[in-house]
């Protein structure tokens, strides 16, 4: 890589870090690192895992399904290991997206250089690290990080004509937004028939990637690039 890209990359590291640091608070003398509130929900099933080895809710209640991101569980589970202290393990899951939005404005950066210019890559990675919406949500520790970094790298895996890449990002997003039950259904309707729960997750799911315009953006593609 050139100087420039690790200047990127480091104003990128460094904004991230500005935007976690905003969103931590002081409580009782302990600063606490929070990431958004249905992350927690994601992080409950990742703290029952570690401590007794299943996917509950709680670590001593009954398995209720609920679980949308099957990899964004884990991950957070990787949180509870590296840093099991209550006020620090949101941190450790923003620390673990930080590394992902890095990687998000390189391959951003990649892309825009090899459709146009070293130029238009600075200046594409430099409008990614700037899109307020999207450093604001991978700092609160939404799993979205990987579905982002799965559309752009399986993008700059199209340009570089990298088959294998491209269904390894594919596959990403798939287990990172697989449409498995949501999990407020789940929690809320313990018992309720698998097959409406996973017709339900299903929708939602839909919803969340014809709202944030992602259908639209690939159905856009080969007429941008073509």
């Amino acid at each position: 890589m050139r100087r420039s890209d690790w200047c990127l990359l480091l104003v990128a590291a460094c904004y991230y870090l500005w935007f976690v640091w905003r969103l931590s608070f002081v409580f009782d003398g302990t600063r606490y690192f929070f990431c958004a509130d249905d992350v927690h929900i994601t992080m409950d099933y990742a703290r029952s895992l570690v401590r007794v080895g299943r996917l509950l809710w709680y670590p001593s209640g009954n398995f209720s399904g609920g679980i949308s991101s099957p990899l964004w569980v884990l991950v957070c589970a990787l949180a509870y290991r590296i840093c099991p202290i209550v006020s620090k393990t949101g941190l450790a899951v923003q620390a673990l997206n930080g590394f992902i939005f890095v990687a998000i404005v390189l391959f951003t950066a990649k892309a825009a250089e090899r459709l146009a210019s070293r130029a238009a890559g600075i200046i594409a990675g430099v409008l990614t690290i700037a899109c307020w919406p999207l450093t604001n949500m991978i700092a609160q520790g939404w799993e979205f990080s990987l579905v982002a970094l799965g559309i752009i790298g399986g993008y700059y895996a199209w340009l570089k004509h990298r088959r294998g890449s491209l269904i390894a990002c594919a596959l990403l997003i798939f287990l990172t937004r697989c449409p498995f039950p949501s999990n407020v259904t789940a929690l809320k309707l313990t018992g309720y028939p698998w097959p409406l729960m996973l017709t339900r997750g299903i929708y939602v799911e839909a919803g969340d990637f014809i709202g944030r315009g992602i259908v639209m953006a690939v159905a856009l593609l080969p007429w941008l690039f073509g």
